[in-house]
């Protein structure tokens, strides 16, 4: 509905209404927006997700989360990328071209971080191109942080650890691997990883590094 406007300064303002209330309830980080394309009329994310045209989409998100990010609040831009099905969608698989991935997929979170940064960025729990999203350096390495300039922290989406290698993950360069859990649960596989090489302490230090700089600024 709000594409549908086609008002950037109306995604503005309900970007700043959202956060208002956030901030009334102390909540201080948005898991939004959320900007996939409507590439499926089946996918169970459109009532979240912006608009089937990529510049559109961008623009309207990246406008909600500038007036989320100017009221104090941390916004979290979601599902990079190409997250376009809901069943079986820790399983799911989209492949495609390098031209198709940039100039239909990335785009409208090009778009959307050139109007504001979002302070995180969730990845999808599909994989892309024969690799899990969150446990692709290319993507998040090479792609959000090199080339889009991103510098806040990278988190999964939830539980994804389901079908995503933990220690891929942190050497991919996921900083949250959300939920987590109040026990030990997610902490001694990583402990392993780190003990038998799997991962290094420089890229832990990294991850943990970007996660604090974020909270530091927004509670």
């Amino acid at each position: 509905m709000v594409s549908a406007t086609f008002n950037k300064e109306l995604a503005y303002k309900v970007g700043r209404v959202i956060a208002e209330e956030a901030v009334e309830n102390n909540i201080r980080l948005l898991l939004g927006p959320a900007m996939n394309l409507h590439r499926n009329p089946l996918n169970g994310r459109n009532a979240e997700y912006f608009s089937e045209d990529p510049v559109l989409a961008g623009t309207m998100a990246g406008w909600q989360n500038k007036g989320f990010q100017d009221c104090g609040v941390a916004g979290c831009i979601k599902h990079i990328a190409a997250n376009n099905c809901e069943a079986l969608r820790k399983r799911s698989h989209s492949i495609m071209s390098e031209r198709t991935l940039r100039e239909i997929y990335l785009k409208p979170f090009m778009i959307a971080f050139g109007i504001e940064m979002p302070a995180t960025v969730m990845t999808g729990y599909n994989a892309l191109n024969g690799c899990f999203c969150d446990e692709d350096s290319e993507l998040i390495h090479g792609i959000l942080r090199e080339e889009m300039g991103f510098d806040g922290f990278v988190m999964s989406d939830w539980n994804s650890y389901d079908t995503s290698d933990m220690c891929a993950m942190v050497n991919a360069g996921v900083s949250w691997l959300t939920p987590g859990s109040d026990s030990d649960e997610r902490v001694l596989p990583l402990l392993e990883g780190l003990k038998a090489g799997k991962i290094t302490r420089e890229q832990l230090e990294e991850n943990i590094y970007f996660l604090i700089k974020t909270i530091l600024k927004y509670v």
